[in-house]
C-alpha cells in the first residue's frame, strides 16, 4: 500500500523533487495554503501525511497548519516540514513543536524517502497495536463486568456468592470483580449522614484516579465502567454528581445520558460530560443533550473542583 502525502507550501523545486522521483513509494496530492483548501483536500484524499515544503512562509501559514493539529492527529495525519535551517527555525518559532518530523535541507529525495516511509511504517504499527490492546481491554472489561454483574444478582436474589471466583477478572484500574463487589456492599451500607455522593462513569484508569485523589477528602466517589452497572448503583444509593466520559469505548455518553434521563430515580441528578475531543462541532452536539456542564480532558484540578462545587 502507497502512503498517502497532501503536499502544500512554496517550496516549489521539493514538490518537484516529489513527482519527479518518488512516485513509486507515495501517492500525491498538492493544495494551496489556504485553510478551506487544505480542509477539502484533506476530505477528499485522506492523506497519511501532510508535508510542508518550506520556503519563505507566512507566519500566518504556519500558525494556521498548526491550528489544524488537533484535528489532524485524531485522524491519524501527521505532519512533516521540509526547509532549510532558517525555514525551520521560523516554523518552530510561530507553531512551537507541532511538526511530527522536521527535514533540513538540502536533502536528497532518497533520505526524504527513507524517512517518511520508516516514519509512517512505525505509527502504522503503534496504531495496530494500540487496536489490539483497546481490542483485549475492551474483551476483559467486559468480562469483568459480566462477573461482577453476576456477583450483584447473586446478592439481591440472596443466593450464596463464590467470592473467589470474582477475582479473576480485573478491571482497567486493577481491581478485582471481588474488589468492585466489596466497594459496592460498603457503599450501600453507608449511612445517609456520610459525605454526598459522586458517581464517575469513565473506564480510563488515570482519569478514575485523578478524579478519586482530588475529591476524596470532600465527597465519596464511586466508579463504573457501564451504563448498566452505573444504573444498579444509582437505583440502590442517592448519587449527587454524574460524572460522565461522553467518548466510551462500547457505550457513547449520549446511550447512558439516554439511560439516565428516562428513569425517573435517576433523571433529575446533575450530569457533566468529559471529553477529550477539541472539535467544537463534537462540543456543541454534546451540549445540545443538556448536561448540566462538561470538562475537557486531561482533566484540570481546579476546574473539576469547581466544577463539582458549584454543582453539589
Amino acid at each position: 500500500m502507497k502512503y498517502r502525502l497532501l503536499l502544500v507550501g512554496n517550496g516549489t523545486l521539493t514538490i518537484d523533487d516529489f513527482f519527479a522521483f518518488l512516485t513509486g513509494e507515495f501517492d500525491f496530492m498538492t493544495s494551496s495554503l489556504r485553510e478551506a483548501d487544505i480542509r477539502a483536500h484533506v476530505t477528499m484524499f485522506q492523506p497519511n501525511m501532510i508535508v510542508y515544503c518550506m520556503r519563505n512562509e507566512h507566519s500566518d501559514h504556519i500558525q494556521m497548519l498548526a491550528s489544524l493539529k488537533p484535528e489532524m492527529k485524531e485522524d491519524h495525519i501527521y505532519l512533516a516540514v521540509i526547509g532549510n535551517d532558517a525555514d525551520c527555525r521560523e516554523f518552530k518559532k510561530h507553531a512551537g513543536k507541532s511538526a511530527d518530523m522536521m527535514l533540513y535541507m538540502p536533502i536528497t529525495a532518497g533520505i526524504i524517502r527513507t524517512e517518511l516511509s520508516q516514519y509512517l511504517a512505525f505509527r502504522e504499527e503503534q496504531i495496530k497495536q494500540d487496536r489490539i490492546r483497546q481490542e483485549n481491554r475492551r474483551l476483559e472489561q467486559e468480562a469483568y463486568q459480566k462477573q461482577l454483574e453476576e456477583q450483584i444478582q447473586a446478592r439481591e436474589n440472596g443466593t450464596e456468592v463464590p467470592l473467589q471466583a470474582s477475582a479473576s477478572v480485573t478491571d482497567s484500574t486493577g481491581n478485582s470483580a471481588l474488589d468492585a463487589l466489596m466497594a459496592y456492599d460498603a457503599l450501600l451500607n453507608t449511612s445517609t449522614a456520610q459525605k454526598k455522593l459522586i458517581l464517575v462513569i469513565d473506564r480510563d484508569a488515570q482519569t478514575l484516579k485523578f478524579i478519586k485523589d482530588q475529591l476524596h477528602m470532600n465527597y465519596d466517589v464511586a466508579t463504573a465502567i457501564s451504563g448498566n452497572f452505573a444504573m444498579k448503583l444509582m437505583n440502590s444509593k442517592k448519587v449527587d454528581l454524574i460524572l460522565l466520559n461522553l467518548e466510551m469505548p462500547t457505550e457513547n455518553g449520549a446511550t447512558i445520558l439516554s439511560m439516565i434521563r428516562s428513569s425517573e430515580v435517576t433523571k433529575s441528578i446533575p450530569l457533566v460530560f468529559m471529553t477529550s475531543s477539541t472539535d467544537r462541532a463534537k462540543i456543541q452536539r454534546a451540549l445540545l443533550l443538556r448536561p448540566q456542564g462538561y470538562l475537557l480532558k486531561p482533566l484540570n484540578a481546579q476546574k473539576l473542583t469547581n466544577t463539582v462545587n458549584k454543582l453539589i
